[in-house]
């Protein structure tokens, strides 16, 4: 590595969840915890212990996990789990050259408040039109209790103008607001002969995954309602019943599998319509599926969605406000909001393939464009740059 041990920036992150979660904040934070460490910082990660088998302390990717307990599930917890985390900091500040803090929820002010006394640089990711679930009732925190919060940081990451503006608009100076796009993780290329591979390493794992020739498969990934998702395996199940040749993996759903069994029991179809829980990587899911069907935007729309769009896989995305305007936008002709709409898209997507392959290329062409050559990390390494020679002078 060309810069000397001692100037590498040394980033601590803080997050209630993280690996081995599975949901699509978790896989956000892993990729890009990993690509700031590959461009040479050191980022360190520090959450809850949610399962007591679950290590202290572990490395995965090059990067140091430390959990804290006890798992802020409850209110109580939570308010015992910001306390041993605000003592852990503490006995650990001389570590690090920052803080950044993955959600403005109730820790951003306790944070801040401690800020000063620990001679810790900051940094906050506000993003409110982020899905809150599992986190308990007190971890919440109102826009304008966050924005309040946000003023005593050194810098606040948003991702769109929407959020940016807010922030302006109560009294957050704007330079201290830095605006990251977030591309998409990976740009997969998929082939023929890939898909093939991927669907044959998937199978090699599980004999759930075999798929016979000629058989699309469908991938619902996110954790959803069980309204929301009877509503799509309604019109699954009408066209396997119709003659369609279907795979369809529904992968951590967060909600109890007995119910969707049972439910696919019921149609006839619990052989062609599986439950799985969380991958690590996604990759090969994207390159092995044909369809992605997300049911609850605002469980995919940071990590998961972006990706298979970047892969050119199809879309069949349920209406919802959490979707960003840019990815709305990306989207438009392939979201539903009854169910009629629904049955029309996916009888119209299977009848239609290759048509909806071209859509699919389309669309990750607009995404490149749209994106460019933005290097997140890079962004990062020049913004840490900043606001440790700040703390420096």
């Amino acid at each position: 590595m060309s810069v000397s041990e001692s100037s590498l920036h040394r980033l601590l992150i803080v997050s209630r969840r993280f690996w081995p979660f599975a949901d699509d904040h978790c896989h956000r934070l892993l990729y890009w915890a990993s690509s700031l460490r590959d461009k040479g910082m050191r980022p360190s990660i520090l959450t809850a212990r949610w399962n007591a088998s679950w290590p202290d302390t572990m490395d995965i990717r090059y990067l140091s996990v430390h959990r804290i307990l006890p798992a802020p599930h409850s209110n109580w917890n939570e308010s015992y789990w910001q306390k041993n985390l605000v003592q852990w900091i503490g006995l650990h500040a001389k570590e690090y050259d920052a803080i950044y803090v993955d959600r403005a929820d109730a820790l951003l002010p306790i944070l801040s408040n401690k800020g000063s006394s620990w001679n810790l640089p900051l940094i906050c990711r506000f993003a409110p039109g982020e899905s809150s679930l599992g986190l308990a009732p007190a971890a919440r925190l109102a826009n304008q209790a966050a924005s309040e919060a946000c003023k005593k940081c050194q810098s606040i990451v948003v991702n769109n103008a929407s959020d940016h503006r807010y922030l302006i608009s109560q009294g957050v100076a704007d330079a201290i607001i830095q605006r990251v796009e977030e591309p998409p993780s990976a740009w997969i290329q998929r082939t023929t002969a890939g898909r093939g591979v991927s669907r044959r390493s998937l199978a090699n794992l599980s004999a759930d995954f075999v798929v016979p020739d000629r058989t699309a498969v469908i991938a619902h990934l996110g954790a959803t309602d069980w309204a929301s998702l009877r509503q799509a395996l309604d019109s699954i199940c009408d066209l396997l019943d119709s003659g369609g040749m279907l795979r369809v993996w529904i992968v951590n759903p967060f909600i109890s599998y007995s119910v969707i069994h049972e439910y696919l029991k019921d149609r006839g179809w619990h052989r062609e319509v599986l439950i799985f829980d969380g991958f690590d990587d996604l990759e090969e899911l994207a390159k092995a599926a044909d369809l992605l069907w997300v049911t609850n935007p605002s469980e995919s729309a940071q990590f998961t969605l972006p990706l298979f769009l970047a892969a050119s896989v199809p879309v069949i995305v349920r209406e919802s406000e959490a979707l960003p305007s840019f990815l709305s936008e990306l989207t438009k002709g392939r979201t539903y909001g009854s169910p009629t709409d629904l049955a029309l898209l996916l009888h119209s997507w299977y009848a239609n393939q290759e048509a909806a392959l071209d859509h699919a290329n389309k669309i990750r062409s607009q995404l490149a464009a749209h994106y460019g050559s933005v290097d997140i990390a890079k962004v990062w390494m020049e913004m840490m740059g900043r606001i440790c020679d700040k703390r420096k002078a």
